[in-house]
């Protein structure tokens, strides 16, 4: 599927292709971020930023175990 126009597998799992145009005095990820803003949307336009966050913060308390200042500390 990766080798198809975005338009065929856009068709191929029933989703309609919205296009807009957008002007290169921004990066494209700010650029949807704020057109999905306007939209009401909320959300992150750093690429994996909002899972990566979660997914540290759930290894917390094992990344805390391992590190060296840790066992400096409970000495």
């Amino acid at each position: 599927m990766e080798h198809l126009p975005l338009r065929e597998q856009c068709g191929l799992i029933s989703i309609e292709l919205c296009t807009s145009p957008w002007e290169s005095g921004s990066s494209p990820e700010m650029y949807c971020y704020n057109a999905f803003a306007r939209e009401g949307y909320i959300g992150s336009y750093c690429e994996g930023g909002g899972i990566g966050t979660a997914i540290k913060a759930l290894c917390l308390d094992a990344l805390t175990e391992a590190s060296i200042f840790w066992n400096l500390h409970r000495r």
